[in-house]
This record gives C-alpha cells, structure tokens and sequence, in this order.
C-alpha cells in the first residue's frame, strides 16, 4: 500500500516539489529584472516640464467646452482633457496637478513594461529596454502629446495580440467575453490616440485588421464591431472638428492652419540636416539668421485668406529646397526612410539631455515656457497650478547609473529589426495578422511624416514604440512556433 499524500499539499505542494534549480535560478533572474526595471524608472527624476505648447494645452484644459474639440485649428481635446482630468485627480488626492499629469504618464509607461514581462517573460527585454532608458523616461515629464501617446500606444499591443490570438480559436463562452473586453480596450485606446493627434488615425489599422482576421471565425461579430465603433467615433470626432473648423477658420477641414509646420520641417531639413547651408550666401534670405520662425510671421502679419496663405507657404518652401538643391519628392522619400529608423531630427535633445541630468529641483526646466520666464514663476503657479509650486519626485539619488544608449540609438536598431521580424511574421500563420497590424501602423505613419518631411523623433516615438512591441511579440511567437508565450500561457484556456 503506497502511503498517503500528507494532507493539505495537494495541487501546490506537488508543483513545489516539481521545482528544478533551472525554475530557481530563472526566478531569481527575473526578480533581479524586475530590480533592475524599478532602479531604471527611478533613475530620472519625475518633475513636469512646461514648453510653450504645453501652456496652450493648459489653457484648452481649463475651458474644455469653450475651446471646443480644436484650437487654432489642429489642436485637438485630447491632451487638454487628459490634463483636465490629471487635475482633478490631483485634488481628489491633494496632489499637485502638474506633477500629477507628470506621474501619470511615467506610471502608465510603467505599467507597459510590467505587461511586456507578463506576456513575454524573457522575449520582452528588447521593449523593456526602450522603455527603460534614461531619454524615453524623460519624455513622460514633458507635459505635452508624447509623453501621454508613447506609453497608450505600448499598452494598445497587447488587447491586439490577445483577441488576435482568441481569433483562431474555438470560443467558449468565457473567451467570448474576453474578446469583448479586449475589442473594447483596444477601441478605447485607438480613439484617445487619435483624440490627441490627427495623425494617429494610423492605429485605426488595429481595428482594420481584426475586422479582417475575424471575418471568417466565430468572432465576426466581434471584429466587425470593434472597427465599426472606431470607424462611427472617429468619424464622429473628424465632424465635429470640421464643423468647428469651418465656424472659426472658414475651411471644412478637421485639420488646417498646419503649413508653418510642413514650413518648420523643411527648414530643418535644409539647415539642420545639412548645416553647411546656413553658411550659403544664396540661402540666407531662408535661413534667417537661425531664426526658423520669421517667415511664419511675416505672413501672420498679412491678411490672406486661407487659400492664398497655404500659397504663401508653398511657394516658399519650393523656392528653399531650389535654391538649396533639394528635390522636392526625394526629399520626402529620404524623410520617409529615415522615419523607420528614428528620423534625423531631434528638436527636443537639449530639454531631454537635461531631463536626464537633472539632479535637484531645477525651476529653469520646469518652467520652460515664455509665459513663466516674462512673467515670473509665481504668476505662472497662479495662473496654471492653483497657486502651487510645481512639485518634483526626486528619485535619482534612489537609482544605479546604468550604461545604456540613448532613445534614438535604440530606436534606430529595434525598430528596423523589429520590422524584419514582422516581415517573416508574414509568412506564418499564427503571426500574419499581427505583423500586418505592425507593418501598418509603423510603414503608414512613417509615409505620413515624409510627406511634411517630419522624420523627427519626437513625432514618431508612439509609432516606433509600438513596432518595437509588435516585433517582439511576433518574434517571441515564431521562436516558440506557438501563438501563446510566457506566463499566460493556456490562460486563454483556463482564465
């Protein structure tokens, strides 16, 4: 007679005992990751930065109503209600609301990373090690569009790969509404990416895609709705600003007023990417003395109708790139290319540089905007912060200097490594559709920037970002041949 199992072991005393040394060190290892991920996110100071554009979103969030779903023409609700809604947080808790919004957005990127380790254990170190670095931290204390849209695109991979993954299975009645879960978040994330900036309408592919990859399984009805909710709440919004549009800048458009940016962009293009043209004397009419904005106000200084300044713009940056011999369409093709490995423009460097130097509490970089530094911090704090300083989490000093490259670095290996991996993803099919999502948002918006000759790095933070996701959970699927990884492995099976 074999002796009895002592009573209470049962099921977890037996996978206790089941531990080999392997488990044990891989636990031990995974511990000190997550050691090393904590260190890393402390390691830059948490502290809100105020640029010039983050005043102008400060002001939207304190009238939501008044300004409307667009402000001067391409300034959309988004970040005001996000900054809105980080204020009243701040109060509910007696937080300071600057830092607040700050906080929120380095938590939210935190939060990423803990998922990438859950989905895909050790697959998820080359995402973990773009969110980690000192530069991408950085980007979450500016009050302004990346820092809120890099972390909502990271966390929008994985409600994709989940309900791509339930696709190409039986659904049981549980699985249903998980994939109603899933549907829903990703929705919801797609519409506040695309609420903060015109250009995410990008990552409406992900709706497009599980549209298409559920049409012939038993979650057709799912798919369809989760791209018929985005297609009717962007439509929705793409109205609204429209209309709004119309009213106040006479154009039925929900974008316009955007030339001094395509104008911004090709400058940079011509004297920032080639520096030797600030010293050509045919080229100093454009250049301005270095100062990229004169022409935006010569002609904000004249009154021209819609139509004749969109000419003005025009005409001037084809005359630019002529005298600078700069084709005008193979400039943006450059532009395009460079934009799948991190662009060759980087207008916030030196705010980011100090961001990550920082050290103690510097009102210089906190206040970082004409307004503050005109008209003194106390007016600023009055005016924008409830009369309160704005604060700072001082966590540098908690941290380990860690030997990493920088953002863009990075970005310039992952992303088009990433896309490699996807590419190959094509060609299985437990990760064709999830390549496509991929392919899609990062090949689209990277088309997008060319067109204005934006590849800069700041612009395509979210998009990279969220390539670099896509690749690795295509790249983890292909090593494994299976399309579920990590701990949640079987989950979709056993809850």
């Amino acid at each position: 007679m074999e002796p009895s199992e002592p009573e209470g072991i049962g099921e977890r005393g037996r996978r206790i005992r089941d531990v080999t040394p392997k488990d044990l060190v891989l636990s031990v290892l995974g511990g000190l990751l997550v050691l090393f991920v904590a260190l890393a996110f402390v390691k830059v100071n948490m502290f809100p930065v105020i640029t010039n554009d983050s005043v102008l979103y400060l002001d939207h969030s304190f009238d939501i109503w008044g300004g409307g779903w667009v402000e001067y023409g391409y300034r959309q609700v988004g970040y005001p209600l996000f900054l809105a809604t980080a204020r009243a947080l701040g109060d509910v808790f007696g937080a300071e609301p600057l830092l607040t919004a700050a906080v929120l957005q380095r938590a939210l990127l935190l939060l990423a990373a803990l998922l990438a380790w859950r989905f895909w254990r050790w697959w998820s170190l080359p995402v973990i090690g773009f969110m980690v670095v000192g530069q991408t931290l950085a980007y979450t204390n500016l009050l302004l569009i990346e820092g809120l849209a890099l972390p909502l695109s990271l966390l929008l991979v994985f409600p994709t790969i989940r309900l791509l993954q339930l696709l190409s299975r039986e659904g049981s009645a549980m699985q249903r509404r998980r994939a109603v879960g899933y549907g829903v978040t990703a929705v919801i994330l797609v519409l506040i990416l695309f609420s903060l900036r015109f250009t995410y309408a990008v990552f409406g592919a992900v709706p497009l895609v599980l549209a298409v990859a559920g049409w012939r399984t038993g979650y057709r009805r799912v798919a369809i709705s989760t791209l018929g909710a985005t297609v009717a709440l962007m439509g929705l919004f793409v109205a609204l600003m429209s209309i709004e549009n119309r009213a106040e800048h006479d154009r039925l458009s929900p974008n316009v007023r955007g030339e001094p940016v395509e104008y911004y962009y090709a400058w940079q293009q011509v004297f920032t990417v080639h520096p030797e043209s600030r010293t050509d004397p045919s080229l100093q009419g454009f250049y301005d003395e270095g100062f990229v904005h004169e022409f935006v106000r010569e002609v904000d200084a004249m009154e021209l109708s819609p139509e004749e300044r969109k000419a003005a713009f025009d005409d001037e940056i084809a005359e630019m790139l002529e005298a600078a011999g700069i084709s005008s369409g193979l400039s943006m093709a450059e532009s395009s290319l460079h934009a799948l490995i991190g662009g060759r423009l980087h207008d916030t460097s030196p705010v980011i540089r100090d961001v990550v130097a920082s050290r103690d509490f510097d009102t210089d970089l906190v206040y970082l905007n004409e307004f503050a530094q005109r008209r003194g911090y106390e007016v600023f704090v009055e005016e924008y912060n409830e009369g309160r300083g704005a604060g700072a989490l001082l966590t540098n000093s908690l941290s380990v200097p860690l030997p990493v490259p920088r953002t863009k670095a990075i970005v310039a290996f992952l992303l088009p490594l990433g896309l490699i991996v996807m590419v190959i993803g094509l060609t299985r099919g437990h990760t064709r559709w999830i390549s496509v999502t991929g392919l899609l948002v990062v090949g689209v918006f990277a088309v997008g920037m060319g067109l204005i000759r934006a590849d800069n790095l700041r612009f395509l933070l979210p998009t990279s970002g969220f390539g670099i996701a896509i690749g690795t959970a295509v790249l983890a699927q292909l090593i494994s041949e299976s399309p579920y990884v990590g701990s949640d492995e079987g989950a979709l099976d056993h809850g």
